[in-house]
């Protein structure tokens, strides 16, 4: 791309590369989310080592069981949190290319017009 091309079409550009994706989640208008995310993603992960180390100091089996339930549930939230990240990295890339979609249907109507 040359100097007189738009920023926005640089950007839009390049946003189908996971650089570009990372950028675009790591932006300033994305902080809220991505605190949120990381606030989560520490307790599930405060909260599995927990039940890990509970499991293991345990002597009752219905607390072994109560603890590795835990430790369950906690290490799948860990990964629908790492699904949740995706989804809102490629939230934005999505909308851009749906945008794009709606300027070129606009342009083949008015050529269609014509």
């Amino acid at each position: 791309m040359d100097e007189n091309t738009p920023r926005d079409a640089r950007c839009e550009e390049s946003d189908d590369t996971l650089w570009g994706m990372m950028r675009m989640f790591f932006s300033r208008a994305m902080l809220p989310m991505v605190l949120l995310f990381y606030f989560w993603a520490i307790v599930f992960i405060a909260g599995a080592v927990y039940c890990g180390v509970r499991f293991f100091r345990s002597d009752e089996t219905r607390l072994q069981i109560a603890f590795a339930a835990g430790f369950i549930c906690f290490v799948h939230a860990i990964g629908l949190m790492k699904v949740f990240g995706w989804q809102l990295i490629h939230k934005r890339s999505l909308s851009l290319k749906i945008k794009r979609l709606e300027a070129r249907v606009a342009e083949c109507i008015q050529a269609c017009k014509r």
